[in-house]
């Protein structure tokens, strides 16, 4: 009796009204798992190259401000507020000058006093603002 019971409880549990799962040629799984594979490659690369940008723009914004550079300072936040209000402009995919610049390359004689800008003219002297 417990043969009997054990066949029919596998059958019922096979359920032969079932609808059968779509089948997907093995070609289509292959190019399938490659797009997902080369997805996965250029969002790694995407990462670094935010990462990259971050670090520039952190490099950049130390050296503005270990050289009380406020101009420097204003120009950096002005842009990220820019970027921030149109994330697909030009300048964001072709790059900035400023931010080629890094600590290593910034001179130290290029400070700026903060409490007041000197400007020099053509003949050397000096003029307040």
């Amino acid at each position: 009796a417990s043969l009997d019971s054990f066949c029919m409880a596998s059958s019922a549990a096979a359920k032969p009204r079932a609808r059968p799962r779509k089948v997907i040629a093995i070609q289509d799984l292959d190019a399938l798992k490659a797009k997902k594979q080369q997805l996965k490659q250029d969002l790694k690369e995407m990462n670094k190259t935010v990462k990259v940008q971050q670090q520039k723009k952190r490099r950049l914004m130390k050296a503005a401000h270990n050289l009380h550079d406020e101009d420097l300072l204003w120009l950096l936040r002005e842009r990220q507020t820019q970027r921030s209000e149109d994330p697909n402009s030009a300048q964001d995919q072709n790059g900035d000058a400023a931010e080629d610049l890094s600590a290593e390359n910034v001179e130290p004689n290029e400070t700026v006093n903060s409490e007041e800008h000197v400007n020099r003219t053509s003949d050397g002297a000096q003029s307040n603002e």
